[in-house]
């Protein structure tokens, strides 16, 4: 057996070969009309969140929210589920040694004034 092929094991029912994006995983799942499905849920998800983010007040938070998405929304078509966890982990350590750098550093903020 090849060592590699891992569709056999995830998929066994799927004759052809697949990509390892989500339309793939999604599409050799459930098919068309889960792939429907899925699209709706995840464009649901971004309306959500997009709706929330006026509420958001922290800028580290609202930081990462949007870098995430950003990412996500344009390389969802290209990578796996798994390595969307993966980024969007880096993005956040990398969030976090910058907040880490600026406490140590004592950067202060400067607040634009409002005329």
């Amino acid at each position: 057996p090849n060592l590699f092929n891992f569709q056999d094991v995830l998929f066994p029912t799927v004759a052809f070969g697949m990509g390892s994006t989500y339309i793939g995983e999604i599409y050799a799942s459930f098919g068309i009309l889960g792939f429907i499905v899925f699209l709706n849920f995840l464009m649901g998800i971004f309306l959500t969140i997009e709706n929330l983010l006026p509420k958001i007040r922290q800028l580290e938070t609202y930081t990462f929210i949007i870098i995430s998405l950003a990412y996500i929304s344009f390389y969802i078509h290209r990578n796996t589920f798994g390595f969307t966890i993966i980024s969007i982990k880096r993005i956040l350590i990398i969030m976090v040694f910058f907040i880490l750098c600026e406490k140590i550093i004592k950067i202060p903020y400067k607040k634009q004034q409002t005329q």
